[in-house]
């Protein structure tokens, strides 16, 4: 997909509107984020220039789901990604998700393997942790009862 080098966000959105024949509603929803080592770096603004890419960079789109719509004040966004026993070793596509506020872990991960669609007992196996933004802390797993 070709967009101009003085280009901006919304104009990769346009394009890809145009080339996957996307509905214009949801076109409307339509969120990019750039990805660097299988980890989202930045929700880009619609009007975030094109030249600020650099050639390695993954971007990704993907419409703004319902319930992100919906959010209350007080529920959070997150950036969602995989790791196999440290976090230098990610993996995957890393994906927005919102977590909802007094919403119990267990209901949590039910939305969650809805929105990676995957069950069983392959879902039972994967550990959840909140990692530092900074990407230097240890991660935090978390259980059925946090």
């Amino acid at each position: 997909m070709l967009v101009p080098k003085n280009g901006v966000v919304s104009d990769i959105i346009a394009q890809l509107k145009r080339k996957a024949n996307i509905p214009d509603d949801v076109a409307q929803r339509v969120r990019v984020f750039e990805a660097h080592n299988y980890k989202i770096h930045r929700d880009c603004a619609l009007t975030y220039p094109v030249m600020n890419f650099n050639e390695y960079t993954t971007l990704y789109a993907e419409p703004r789901l319902q319930e992100e719509l919906d959010a209350g004040d007080n529920d959070r966004i997150c950036y969602a990604f995989n790791f196999d026993r440290e976090m230098s070793k990610s993996w995957g596509h890393p994906f927005v998700f919102l977590v909802k506020e007094g919403e119990l872990f267990s209901a949590t991960k039910e939305r969650l393997s809805e929105r990676l669609n995957v069950k069983g007992k392959t879902f039972e196996k994967i550990k959840f942790a909140v990692v530092p933004r900074s990407g230097y802390g240890k991660p935090e797993y978390l259980s059925d009862g946090k």
